[in-house]
């Protein structure tokens, strides 16, 4: 065999090892591609925005560990009171429904494909997409809950935590407006990230 022709015959069968046989899918990549194309839907979908919001709440509480995000996004020496976490939570899941609404409002629907998963320096499995939107291309990744249950825990933006970003925003916001202001804001959007 000629040496271009053993060449490109060494091409196609590197490139053959990823395609997926049938009977091979991956159970976490397909589930999670799942809610991604559910999430693309709803963004294209031509409703109105409460029933919007009820169809992303739907997605978000079927496939996020809203309760885990929410403690992620706290430092330790900000935590609630016992009595106040349930304010916080609503208040977290109303910021969550905003950031949505707003983005779709300033970029438009999303289109969104798969990458694959990697596993993150502390170990966690993440689900790596592209997300288009308004011409622009985002590098985007869920985390995965380290307890199996393939829900996410986290979402990555160009490698940064939400969490992480979440953190060191609502720590600024709790020093300066007091739990209740802080609640507030978080409450009616104020607090959503810019763009």
């Amino acid at each position: 065999m000629h040496d271009w022709k053993r060449t490109v015959f060494l091409i196609v069968l590197m490139g053959l090892q990823f395609i997926p046989l049938p009977g091979r899918a991956d159970p976490v990549t397909d589930r999670l591609a799942g809610v991604l194309a559910d999430l693309d839907a709803v963004s294209a979908a031509d409703l109105e925005t409460p029933s919007r919001a009820a169809a992303f709440l739907q997605i978000v509480a079927r496939a996020f560990d809203l309760d885990r995000m929410a403690l992620a996004s706290l430092s330790p020496e900000d935590l609630p009171e016992p009595e106040a976490w349930d304010a916080y939570q609503d208040a977290y899941l109303s910021h969550t429904v905003q950031t949505f609404l707003q983005k779709l409002a300033a970029y438009g629907p999303t289109v969104s494909t798969p990458v694959g998963l990697r596993i993150a320096q502390d170990g966690a499995q993440v689900f790596v997409f592209r997300s288009q939107a308004g011409g622009r291309t985002t590098q985007m990744g869920w985390v995965l809950c380290p307890d199996g249950s393939l829900r996410i825990c986290d979402v990555e933006i160009y490698g940064i935590r939400a969490s992480s970003y979440q953190g060191r925003q609502f720590a600024r916001a709790l020093a300066r407006l007091g739990w209740e202001g802080f609640l507030a804001d978080l409450q009616g959007g104020a607090l959503v990230p810019p763009g």
